[in-house]
């Protein structure tokens, strides 16, 4: 029974490492919200939140299931390689979420702005 407590306890704590995702959720539904003419590409930005959503459920949920399953145990019924691998595999999805939230905010290089600012009468 305290194993499993002290699992459970690793498992909801979290520590620092739960701050970047809440960063990347609160930044991309700000954008949405309030700027969402700044979204370039809505298909990468939807990609983002998908991926940001598995990145912070994936690991919770998969140690839950391996808990509850009774799989061989070494650390309250999670074996030594998977959780590493979970872990790793949750990272390598919140790195990929921002980068894709990052592109899809930033401004396309094909001259939208020209048409904003006023031309200059030497340019024409």
């Amino acid at each position: 029974m305290p194993s499993e407590m002290m699992f459970l306890r690793q498992m909801l704590a979290g520590g620092s490492a739960n701050y970047l995702p809440i960063a990347m959720l609160s930044g991309l539904l700000l954008a949405a919200i309030f700027r969402p003419k700044q979204i370039r590409c809505l298909g990468m930005f939807r990609t983002a939140c998908v991926l940001l959503a598995v990145s912070v459920g994936l690991g919770p949920t998969l140690l839950a299931c391996m808990v509850s399953l009774g799989m061989p145990n070494n650390m309250g019924g999670v074996p030594s390689l998977a959780y590493p691998i979970i872990e790793a595999v949750g990272s390598v999805l919140l790195a990929i979420s921002i980068c894709l939230g990052i592109f899809s905010l930033l401004p396309s290089s094909d001259g939208e702005y020209e048409t904003l600012a006023p031309k200059h009468p030497m340019d024409s």
